[in-house]
């Protein structure tokens, strides 16, 4: 089970998502997490998608099963907002995967909002 918990569900552009994950596995011990934001459209027209950070955490054989770990994901100037229209949508994501050695890997994802530089941050 892998749960997100962010600091705060709104993100400026040019400042970091920040927060933490905790995940518990029975069985196989993760041999890695790896964490990205990462922004999506929807709707007509063309897809598209993109990953603006993106870590690979390696985890001993010695640490437990139950772990976690702490995020700090800088959103750069230049991504795109959250944006939600009749046409289009734009959508952010945490996700987050455990690498479970010969096994099915674990995945969660967790939906955060982009807002513009001198936005007064209501969604």
């Amino acid at each position: 089970m892998i749960t997100i918990q962010m600091t705060d569900s709104i993100v400026v552009l040019g400042q970091r998502l920040a927060g933490y994950v905790t995940w518990q596995v029975d069985g196989r011990q993760p041999e890695a997490v790896e964490v990205s934001a990462q922004w999506r459209t929807e709707g007509r027209g063309n897809v598209d998608s993109g990953t603006v950070h993106e870590v690979r955490t390696e985890l001993s054989d010695s640490e437990f099963s139950s772990q976690w770990l702490t995020v700090d994901a800088p959103i750069p100037l230049t991504a795109p907002i959250t944006y939600d229209g009749k046409l289009i949508r734009i959508i952010w994501e945490l996700h987050v995967r455990l690498d479970i050695p010969w096994g099915r890997d674990e995945k969660h994802e967790e939906r955060f909002v982009v807002v513009p530089v001198g936005s007064d941050r209501r969604v």
